[in-house]
């Protein structure tokens, strides 16, 4: 956020210091003039031992700091004569530097500073000069949300009025302990936790609360992604009316990621919004052009289960005819356009999607386990920096161990102090919050935490509440003033909650604690002890998750297999009502489960997933249990005889291939790219009850499927089949597979011609523009293709095609 109409003082500022050491008794002079571009903030002196500051000593001198002078223009600061006590010393200058962030890849005429996210006032220009322009525009009936991408700082850690407001809510001066943010010393970690504290109430009460506040009184909503951000994340996101994550990279695996999703989707249950939008498909392959409808599915179901249900794509490039192909395409999406070849097949992907969502917004989301956040650590760990919280969370965490918690059945939120000490209550269920019970709290490597978090804590466990402390329990305050005094207070409220011994459970009240020592075997073992999962999932493949929602009556159980390899799955549903339903997606139909048992209150359906399959489980009082359908028979009944012809633009007529083959692997076609077509045929002797389905060895890397001038239905996904029961007849069948493949070799055609690069003045000249010529290279020209990859990508079909017998219905 940024542009021409914000001025170098109302940009990002970054505090550097100017330290040096001197041995005394002395008298210390120095001359900063030329020395650095900026303007002095304080200036501070304290003895170091042993290589640490005493933090005792540390007194502000900035008093001390001279002008210098050239002529009668004022030009640098020197210290004159400044006295040194005996000992070792560090005079330290704090300089607010002058050269600020600019806008990142500017559109013309939008190029200058970016903004402070700490002042309002910033913010309400910002808003006016450009929110307002566009929204009276367009006019706010045709707007639904502003959006707020990633919070990309670079190297932001101060504010003009940073001082003022850290002696008003901490209630001491920073000045004389502003070495203790980049040294150690004696409360260090205390003062670095206060001025991140500081920092963040300042960027949510001046940036992100105001744009909720604009944007409402604008009649539209707020639409934020917060992670970069140094605050109160969960807070930060809360406070748009939609919270989104985040997927970039190689997102089409099941695992709980933290840094971009899983924070936005907690934010979204713990401030209440019933939407919670991800950014996805960013960089899904590098380079570009590699994405395929399959990752894109795989990569949507990723998402889902980490709590998101609304999907915004990235992206849809806009391209003139006149680009020609593949027209104009941004560098970081995957290219979901109507320039890619497997456009016309997206359709399938999109129905899913919308199947998906729909009915993950529906009712609440039920998570019945909560991780505490322990922010309060990361700030009083970090030395000065551009914060980037959501990082130092999952580095803290470990992803692993939090996707072992998930992938036990434990489905969880991100909880923070709002959760505990505001908007949530303890009852003798849990803690409630928004008609969500979390009946187990997890501290994992939790030192510090307020002291009305602790009360908080101690009060959810004597009412009947689960606390899981790992590896440490809290045992410190938050804040340098009276920090001995908070410490004492916390330790007072948490140590009589836990027994002296590790992996013992202790009862307090009406609840329980336990302490482990590790995040792997000993806390998954706390937690199996403490409670049944509400999904229980059981498969040969870790790659089935799950998300739970509750809608009035109904038990709502969304389950994915994220991988390219099929899952037998036995899930047990613990404490959900009698009836049941299956529904599949990606088909929009019913289908039966294999086996079902019915013991108590839990229901234990045993299915299979095929590759990249899913399903949703629907529990509801008004239905009785679905009917096994048992184990499908399936048969080979033909295999397709090696008399395939393949049509090509490159070719002209039919071409006889005989087997099949991948069409980059014949001369005349290597960089074609675009549909091809394969017919054949098949004689079936007699057609039997039950279903008939066309399955390919591979498919590179969409095709539609014709049988008998039939459209039987796509295939863009393992295990590569379509059922063609409707389509197959006794006797001759005609097959015809209309396949695309990737815009990949495209690029590596060496006879490409590639647009004429403009000079890079722009048309508007002196106006300076190299940056925006750099990236419209990246949108234009294929050389990061050529850079990365040399081989040329399958293109078509290989393998066998076989029509194959099913004797009953089944998930696959």
């Amino acid at each position: 956020f940024g542009g021409p109409f914000i001025t170098e003082d109302m940009a990002p500022n970054l505090l550097i210091p100017y330290s040096q050491l001197c041995s005394g008794p002395s008298v210390f002079s120095f001359d900063y003039t030329g020395a650095f571009a900026g303007d002095p903030v304080c200036a501070v002196m304290g003895r170091v031992e042993r290589g640490q500051l005493v933090t005792e000593s540390l007194r502000d001198i900035t008093e001390k700091l001279e002008r210098t002078w050239i002529y009668s223009w004022p030009y640098g600061y020197a210290f004159r004569d400044l006295e040194i006590p005996p000992g070792e010393w560090q005079v330290t200058l704090f300089v607010s530097g002058r050269y600020r962030q600019q806008v990142g890849k500017a559109m013309p005429g939008m190029e200058g500073y970016a903004m402070d996210h700490c002042r309002r006032d910033v913010a309400e220009l910002y808003f006016e000069h450009l929110g307002a322009v566009i929204l009276d525009s367009l006019g706010s009936v045709n707007v639904r949300s502003v959006f707020c991408d990633s919070i990309e700082l670079e190297g932001n850690n101060w504010t003009p009025s940073l001082l003022e407001e850290f002696a008003k809510r901490r209630g001491y001066q920073l000045q004389p302990y502003l070495p203790l943010l980049w040294n150690q010393g004696h409360g260090a970690a205390d003062v670095r936790h206060d001025f991140y504290q500081t920092m963040s109430e300042l960027t949510i009460e001046n940036f992100f609360d105001p744009l909720t506040a604009w944007c409402e009184a604008r009649g539209v909503q707020s639409r934020v992604q917060a992670h970069g951000t140094w605050g109160d994340i969960l807070r930060a996101y809360g406070s748009a009316h939609i919270p989104e994550g985040e997927t970039f990279g190689e997102g089409d695996v099941y695992e709980v990621n933290t840094v971009h999703r899983r924070l936005a989707s907690s934010a979204a249950h713990v401030y209440d919004r019933p939407l919670v939008s991800n950014e996805s498909f960013t960089w899904l392959r590098m380079p570009r052009f590699l994405v395929n409808l399959e990752m894109i599915k795989l990569a949507a179901d990723a998402i889902f289960l980490d709590g998101m249900n609304h999907i915004i794509n990235h992206g849809y490039s806009y391209s003139p005819e006149a680009a020609g192909e593949p027209g104009w395409v941004f560098y970081a999406s995957s290219m979901i356009s109507h320039t890619n070849t497997w456009w016309p097949f997206y359709a399938d992907v999109s129905q899913y999607i919308h199947r998906v969502s729909a009915m993950l917004q529906r009712g609440r989301s039920v998570a019945e386990v909560g991780i505490y956040l322990p922010q309060h650590d990361i700030w009083a760990q970090n030395p000065m920096a551009e914060l980037h919280m959501s990082m130092r969370l999952e580095s803290h965490f470990g992803r692993d161990a939090l996707t072992a918690v998930q992938k036990a059945g434990y489905w969880f939120d991100f909880l923070n102090d709002d959760a505990l000490t505001k908007l949530g209550s303890s009852s003798t269920q849990g803690l409630l919050l928004h008609g969500n019970t979390y009946r187990t709290l997890l501290l994992i490597g939790v030192e510090r935490v307020p002291e009305s978090v602790a009360e908080s804590l101690a009060d959810f466990v004597r009412q009947g509440g689960t606390l899981i402390a790992v590896e440490t329990i809290p045992h410190l305050g938050c804040g340098f003033r009276n920090s001995e005094a908070k410490a004492r207070r916390v330790q007072e409220l948490m140590q009589p909650l836990f027994s002296d011994e590790w992996g013992v459970w202790h009862s307090v009240g009406s609840g329980r604690t336990i302490r482990v020592a590790d995040r792997d075997e000993g806390l998954l073992q706390a937690l199996h002890q403490a409670q049944t999962p509400d999904c229980c999932v059981r498969s040969p493949q870790s790659t089935v998750g799950y998300v739970h929602r509750r809608d009035g009556e109904e038990e709502i159980f969304f389950l994915a297999n994220v991988s390219r390899e099929r899952a037998p799955v036995e899930a047990a549903f613990a404490a959900v009502p009698s009836g049941c339903v299956l529904l599949d997606p990606w088909t929009g139909t019913i289908f039966q489960p294999q086996a079902v048992t019915r013991e108590g209150r839990t229901t234990t359906l045993r299915l299979t997933l095929p590759a990249g399959g899913s399903c949703f489980a629907v529990f509801t009082p008004v239905l009785g249990l679905p009917v096994p359908a048992g184990l499908p028979t399936r048969e080979t009944a033909v295999t397709l005889p090696a008399d395939w012809t393949l049509t090509l633009p490159s070719l002209g007529q039919p071409w006889n291939i005989g087997e099949l083959r991948t069409w980059e692997t014949l001369p005349e076609s290597r960089y074609f790219c675009g549909q091809g077509t394969y017919t054949n045929h098949f004689t079936l002797a007699s057609k039997k009850d039950g279903r008939y389905w066309l399955r390919f060895s591979a498919v590179h890397e969409a095709a539609d499927v014709w049988i008998n001038g039939i459209r039987a239905g796509a295939v863009i996904k393992r295990p590569y089949e379509v059922d063609i029961t409707r389509c197959v007849r006794e006797g001759r069948n005609e097959v015809e597979v209309r396949v695309v493949n990737l815009w990949f070799n495209r690029c590596l055609d060496p006879d490409l011609a590639e647009p004429t690069a403009k000079a890079t003045y722009s048309e508007y000249w002196p106006h300076f523009t190299s940056i925006i010529d750099e990236w419209r290279a990246t949108r234009l020209y294929t050389d990061l293709e050529r850079d990365m990859i040399d081989e040329l990508q399958p293109s078509g079909l290989a393998g066998e095609v076989t029509v194959v017998w099913e004797g009953s219905s089944s998930c696959e």
